[in-house]
């Protein structure tokens, strides 16, 4: 699928060189063992560019409530009271802990172009 829309993917950036888009620097198929399942690896580019000190909480969002949650139900008290350094969160742990995004305006501006 990704294959289908790489052209259109490209020019995006062409036409758009500030774009807020992650941009896909590789994508990888990794087997650690013969009897493994390969697991597809993909490289994004890190759009905050900010010192890894500074990230509290990162979240994988697409968009979507299927099957779009890391932290389970019994462990949501500890979600909403701490943070959940090193794990990437989804979607749903998103609108559990955060509630909403605060963007400064010049991101909200760049957002809306």
């Amino acid at each position: 699928m990704f294959k289908d829309n790489l052209k259109g993917y490209y020019e995006h950036f062409v036409k758009n060189p500030k774009s807020l888009i992650a941009k896909i620097l590789g994508v990888y198929t990794i087997q650690f063992d013969v009897e493994a399942n390969p697991q597809i690896v993909i490289l994004m580019e890190n759009i905050a560019k900010l010192d890894k000190k500074c990230i509290f909480n990162t979240y994988d969002i697409k968009g979507s409530t299927h099957a779009r949650k890391v932290i389970k139900e019994k462990d949501r008290i500890q979600l909403i009271s701490s943070f959940s350094v090193g794990k990437t969160l989804k979607d749903e742990d998103f609108k559990a802990k955060e509630k909403a995004m605060v963007v400064s305006t010049s991101v909200k501006k760049a957002l809306l172009e």
